[in-house]
């Protein structure tokens, strides 16, 4: 779980330096929280001491985390690089477990509708994104929505990644995945760059491995040690990568599978390190053409730098 917290102070000091910028000409909050009303009952995933609906502007808002709020008080505590007075900040955790499975961790009966879903740098820590999926559609009253922050693969440490593919996703569902594996840690730590918040760094600039503990030789023993030894405890990682396009394939192509009756209804092109999308609650979804999917790969492919071929 500590890469997680690393990860989350270079998102805020990043995000002190880019926000007062961009705040004139867009507000990232205002998207996330579009048709959300205080009174209606919200679910917010991991808010720590950033929350997107904080309980103390009167949101009905319930918590899920995978720590209680006490450890993340502790975490804090523990920490040196982060002030004491964010303690105060922390949002109380109102359920403590997966959000992979927020059915289970929630104890949901039926009985009770969310009206949205909020997560901001969750998705792709899950280690099972079509039930997460499946479960947010269960539990969301009609037309309720999850409102999304994703960072774009091409300007984190994720850069030399490719996007994560529908087989992917598919094998961790069926397989019933509830935690990273060892070759997800190893994915995310092999090809790490300094990559942050810039969608056209030059080549100079971006170093492979700028942590020298997390280097190609350490994540291959990391690798072979939890193959030995095997691992029943959450370890944090990427376990998801997207490009704009690539998230909108993956929701489709489940869309067209009939795997999940959640779309895309909006999305704000990559800002900073990330992109914003909201995803509603429907009943009448209608799955791409074959030369939608096509064009939507091809997009992806362009976004990743990748030419068309050129016939001769």
């Amino acid at each position: 779980m500590k890469s997680l917290f690393l990860k989350i102070r270079r998102r805020l000091a990043k995000q002190d330096r880019s926000e007062a910028v961009q705040h004139e000409v867009f507000s990232r909050r205002d998207f996330l929280l579009r048709d959300v009303k205080k009174s209606e009952i919200g679910l917010e995933i991991a808010p720590f001491f950033r929350p997107l609906a904080p309980k103390a502007e009167g949101y009905r808002v319930e918590t899920i985390d995978i720590l209680s709020t006490e450890q993340l008080r502790q975490w804090i505590h523990d920490d040196s690089s982060l002030p004491n007075e964010l303690i105060n900040q922390i949002e109380e955790v109102d359920h403590v477990g997966s959000a992979s499975r927020i059915k289970e961790t929630i104890q949901y009966s039926g009985e009770k509708k969310y009206s949205y879903i909020l997560s901001s740098h969750n998705f792709e820590h899950l280690p099972n994104p079509i039930q997460f999926l499946r479960d947010c559609n269960d539990i969301l009253a009609e037309n309720g929505q999850i409102c999304m922050a994703v960072p774009d693969l091409r300007c984190c440490f994720d850069r030399f990644r490719m996007p994560t593919q529908l087989d992917d996703w598919m094998q961790s569902f069926y397989e019933q995945k509830s935690l990273p594996s060892a070759y997800d840690r190893f994915r995310a730590w092999y090809k790490r760059c300094n990559n942050i918040g810039v969608l056209d760094h030059a080549e100079s600039e971006i170093v492979l491995h700028p942590n020298p503990l997390k280097n190609l030789n350490t994540a291959f023993a990391e690798l072979q040690e939890t193959l030995a030894t095997g691992h029943s405890q959450y370890k944090d990682c990427h376990v998801s990568t997207f490009t704009p396009s690539s998230f909108i394939l993956l929701i489709k192509e489940c869309i067209e599978l009939n795997l999940i009756h959640l779309d895309v209804v909006d999305m704000v092109p990559t800002m900073g390190d990330e992109f914003l999308v909201r995803l509603k609650k429907m009943t009448d979804l209608n799955p791409l053409s074959s030369d939608q999917r096509r064009d939507l790969y091809f997009k992806m492919l362009a976004e990743l730098g990748l030419p068309p071929a050129i016939s001769k």
